[in-house]
C-alpha cells in the first residue's frame, strides 16, 4: 500500500473498485467534498464507455485530493469506507437482504428510496446507499452480520435450550411483541421504555434443507451517567446521559436453540427466559433454560465407553465411531472413524500405536457416539455428534424421546452437565474459591490449583465459572538446587509421565496438574460484585469501569461510607490506578477498600483497605458481612491516621519484590508506597525530616541505587503527586 493512503486505506480501496454511483452517494453525504471543482472534474470522467486508462487516471485523482483534506473529514470517510465494505464481502451482503425488507419504513410516498436502492448495480453500491440514504436501516443490517460473524465466539454470547415440541409454530405479532416486551422489562427490571426490532432470515443447511432464523434487536436505556465537559473558560461542567444498553437474540425453532449477544453475562439467561416464555406461551419457572457444558476430558483417557453404564436406560450398544485429536498447534488434526460394529480404541492401537495422538492430545475437538437401542419392535441408532466449543446435535432431534435418551446416556457418562446460577448456600461455600479466581490474573488454571484453594471443581463448572480448555502439554518442577524448569508430558503405558532432564527418569504426572479450565471473568466478576452487595445489602447503581469497583454505600449513623472493590493489591501498576482513581473522584469522607489481596497496603487515599476474608461469613444462606466489624476496622484505621502527631512510615508488607507502606503525615491523607525503593527513599527522608535535618542530599537519598532522580521510582500521576505531597509535606 502506498504511504499516502496508510491512514485512509479503506477508502482507497473504495475509491478504486466502486461504481460511479456509490461513489457519487458517498462523496455527496461529506460536506468536505459536495461541490467541490476537483470531485465533480474526477467524477465527470467516471462514465459508461470511458477507457480504462482515464478511468484508473480519474479514480487516483479523487484518492489523491482526498488526502488533503481535514482530519475529521479523512476520519469520516475512511470509516463510512470501512463500514460499507464489510457488508459488500463475504456474508455482508445477507444482511443487507435482511434490512432491505424494512426500506418500505424508511420511504416516501413515491417510492424514491426503494428506486434509488434497486438502480445500485452492486453490493457495494447498496450498502452505500443505505449508509447514506437511511443509515438507521444500515445499522440494523451492521448489527445482524457481527452477530452471525461473533457467534460462537464466547465472550458476549452464550446459546440456550428449550425442551419444548411446539415451537415450529412460533409466530411474531404485535401480541408477542408487547408480551417479550413486558416480560424483558420485568427480568431486567427497566422503568423506561423497551425497544425491540424483528427479522425474519431464511437459512439453508449444508445438505440442502432449510429453515428459519428469527432475529431481535433490543435496546433500552442504561443508568445515567455523566462525563465532563470543557467550557470556554477552561471550567469543567459535568454532561449526563443515558448510554444505550443492547442485546441481540437469534432464535432457530428447528435447532430449539435461543442464542444472545449481550454485555452482562447474568442479563443473558434472563432475556433467554423471557422470550421462552413468549415463543412457548407458557409459564417456564419449573423448567428454566438451560446451558449445557459438554465435556470431552473423558477420551483422553480412553474412547471406550461402558454399555454397563447405561444398560438400566434400555440400551444394546454405545460406542466412538469418530474422534477427531488436535495436538498443541490447533490448526493440525488426526481424525479416525469406524464402523458401528468396530472398536475405535483398538482401531486406533493398531493404526497409530501405543502413544498415539488420542492419549497425548492437546483437545479432543470432536467425537460421534453411536446408540442403538429397541423402540417398537425396531432397532434405533442414534449419533450423537459433540464437538469443540460446546456443541451437540441432540437439540436438533425432533423426537423428545431420542433427546430425552441421548441426554440421559451422556449425563451417565459424564460428558453433559447443565449450568446455572449456584444457589445462596453453594455460592456462599464457594465464595472463598470465586474470590481466589477472581484475584488470579490468569486466563486459565489447573484442577491441581483449585483444589489446593479448597475449591469444589463441579459445583464452580455446574455454576458457570469454570470452562474445560485443553490440557496443557507441560509441567513445573523444581530441582534440589531450588531452580524451577519445564517438562513435557507425553503418555505412558496409560499414565502421564515426564523425563527428568537430569537423571533421565520418567516421573507419573496427576491427571489433575495437566487438565485446564478457562476462567469465566465476566460472569465471575459479577457474581461476586452481587454476592457482597447482596452481603451487605446494597440497592441497585450504576456499574463503574476502571481499576476499581464502586459496591455502593452503606449508611453509618448519619454518615454514608462509601466501599469499593479492588484487586491485586500487591502489583504497583495497580496499587497506583486505584490510588489515582480514588482520589480523582473527589470523595466526601472516609470509605472502604474491599479486596482479596493478601498483602496490600493499610491506605488508598481517604479508604481503608480491608481483607474480605476478616468481614466474610459463609453460611447456609449464602454470604454474609459482618458489617459490624467492617465499620470497627473503618474507625479503627481512621483513628490510626488521625492520632499521628507526627510523620509516620508504616511497613505493611516487607516480603522482597512485595514491599508496601504508607506514609502518614498529620493533616493529610495516608499515601501508598509501592516498592522497596520507594519506602527506602521516603524513609531516608523521614528519618532526616525527623533529626532535624532540612536538607538531604541527592546522593545520600538514593543512595546503592541505580537511579538518582525521583522520577524514575514514583512513575506515573498518582505516585508523582505522592512524591511532591509527602517531600512538601516533610
Amino acid at each position: 500500500m502506498a504511504q499516502a493512503n496508510k491512514n485512509t486505506a479503506s477508502f482507497h480501496r473504495f475509491v478504486e473498485t466502486a461504481s460511479l454511483g456509490a461513489l457519487r452517494t458517498l462523496c455527496s453525504s461529506v460536506s468536505e467534498l459536495a461541490n467541490q471543482a476537483w470531485v465533480t472534474s474526477a467524477l465527470a470522467q467516471l462514465v459508461d464507455g470511458v477507457d480504462a486508462q482515464t478511468c484508473a487516471s480519474a479514480r487516483r485523482e479523487l484518492s489523491a485530493g482526498c488526502r488533503n483534506l481535514p482530519t475529521e473529514a479523512q476520519a469520516r470517510l475512511e470509516g463510512d469506507a470501512r463500514r460499507v465494505i464489510a457488508l459488500a464481502e463475504g456474508k455482508g451482503p445477507t444482511a443487507i437482504r435482511v434490512a432491505e425488507r424494512d426500506l418500505f419504513k424508511f420511504d416516501d410516498a413515491e417510492g424514491r428510496l426503494r428506486a434509488g436502492f434497486d438502480e445500485q448495480t452492486d453490493d457495494l453500491g447498496r450498502a452505500t446507499f443505505l449508509l447514506v440514504r437511511a443509515p438507521d436501516l444500515f445499522e440494523e443490517a451492521e448489527r445482524f452480520h457481527y452477530a452471525e460473524h461473533y457467534r460462537n465466539f464466547g465472550k458476549l454470547y452464550e446459546a440456550f435450550e428449550v425442551d419444548c415440541d411446539h415451537l415450529a409454530d412460533f409466530e411474531w405479532n404485535e401480541t408477542s411483541k408487547a408480551a417479550f416486551e413486558s416480560k424483558i422489562k420485568a427480568q431486567l427490571q427497566i422503568s423506561g421504555p423497551c425497544l425491540i426490532q424483528y427479522f425474519q432470515v431464511g437459512l439453508t443447511a449444508e445438505d440442502g434443507s432449510s429453515g428459519s432464523l428469527h432475529m431481535f434487536l433490543i435496546r433500552h436505556a442504561g443508568a445515567t451517567n455523566s462525563v465532563q465537559n470543557t467550557l470556554p473558560d477552561l471550567s469543567l461542567q459535568p454532561i449526563h446521559y443515558k448510554p444505550p444498553v443492547e442485546a441481540t437474540l437469534l432464535f432457530q425453532p428447528d435447532e430449539k436453540r435461543i442464542e444472545v449477544f449481550a454485555q452482562e453475562s447474568a442479563e443473558r439467561p434472563l432475556i433467554a427466559a423471557a422470550f421462552a416464555e413468549v415463543a412457548t406461551g407458557s409459564d417456564l419457572s419449573d423448567r428454566p433454560m438451560s446451558l449445557r457444558q459438554y465435556n470431552l476430558e473423558r477420551f483422553y483417557r480412553s474412547l471406550h465407553l461402558s454399555l454397563a453404564q447405561v444398560e438400566s436406560l434400555g440400551i444394546l450398544d454405545v460406542r466412538v465411531v469418530e474422534a477427531e485429536a488436535r495436538p498443541q498447534n490447533l490448526k493440525r488434526r488426526v481424525v479416525v472413524k469406524v464402523d458401528k460394529d468396530d472398536d475405535i480404541e483398538t482401531a486406533a492401537h493398531a493404526m497409530l500405536g501405543d502413544n498415539n495422538i488420542f492419549r497425548r492430545a492437546a483437545l479432543i475437538s470432536r467425537v460421534v457416539i453411536n446408540m442403538r437401542f429397541q423402540r417398537e419392535g425396531k432397532e434405533v441408532n442414534l449419533p450423537i455428534t459433540l464437538s469443540s466449543p460446546n456443541r451437540c446435535n441432540l437439540a436438533s432431534r425432533q423426537d423428545p424421546r431420542d433427546r430425552e435418551l441421548g441426554y440421559a446416556v451422556l449425563e451417565a457418562f459424564g460428558i453433559v452437565r447443565s449450568v446455572a446460577p449456584l444457589d445462596a448456600a453453594n455460592e456462599g461455600r464457594q465464595f472463598g474459591a470465586m474470590l481466589r479466581l477472581y484475584e488470579s490474573d490468569d486466563a486459565d488454571v489447573t484442577r491441581a490449583e483449585l483444589a489446593g484453594w479448597g475449591a469444589d471443581v463441579d459445583v464452580l463448572r455446574a455454576g458457570g465459572f469454570l470452562v474445560p480448555k485443553s490440557r496443557a502439554s507441560s509441567v513445573t518442577r523444581l530441582r534440589d538446587d531450588g531452580t524451577a524448569f519445564q517438562a513435557q508430558v507425553r503418555s505412558l503405558d496409560g499414565r502421564l509421565v515426564y523425563d527428568d532432564p537430569d537423571t533421565g527418569h520418567s516421573n507419573t504426572v496427576e491427571p489433575a496438574e495437566v487438565e485446564r479450565f478457562d476462567i469465566k471473568r465476566d460472569w465471575l466478576t459479577e457474581r461476586i460484585v452481587k454476592g457482597l452487595r447482596g452481603a451487605m445489602r446494597m440497592g441497585r447503581t450504576p456499574r463503574s469501569g476502571g481499576p476499581v469497583i464502586k459496591l455502593g454505600t452503606l449508611v453509618n449513623g448519619n454518615e454514608e461510607v462509601p466501599v469499593h472493590l479492588a484487586r491485586r493489591l500487591d502489583r504497583m501498576d495497580a496499587i497506583a490506578a486505584v490510588d489515582s482513581s480514588l482520589r480523582g473522584d473527589g470523595q466526601a469522607g472516609w470509605g472502604v477498600v474491599l479486596t482479596a489481596t493478601e498483602t496490600c497496603p493499610e491506605f488508598l487515599g481517604a479508604n481503608v483497605v480491608v481483607q474480605i476474608g476478616d468481614v466474610l461469613v459463609a453460611g447456609v444462606d449464602g454470604a454474609t458481612v459482618d458489617q459490624p466489624r467492617l465499620m470497627q476496622i473503618l474507625r479503627d484505621g481512621r483513628q490510626r491516621a488521625a492520632a499521628a502527631a507526627l510523620p509516620e512510615l508504616r511497613v505493611t508488607c516487607d516480603i522482597v519484590g512485595k514491599e508496601t507502606a504508607t506514609l502518614i503525615i498529620p493533616g493529610k491523607l495516608p499515601f501508598s508506597l509501592v516498592g522497596g525503593k520507594q519506602v527506602l527513599v521516603v524513609d531516608r527522608l523521614l528519618k532526616a525530616y525527623l533529626a532535624g535535618n532540612p536538607i538531604v542530599t541527592g546522593g545520600a537519598l538514593f543512595e546503592g541505587m541505580a537511579t538518582k532522580s525521583p522520577g524514575a521510582l514514583f512513575r506515573g500521576r498518582a505516585s508523582r503527586c505522592c512524591w511532591r505531597r509527602s517531600s512538601a509535606g516533610l
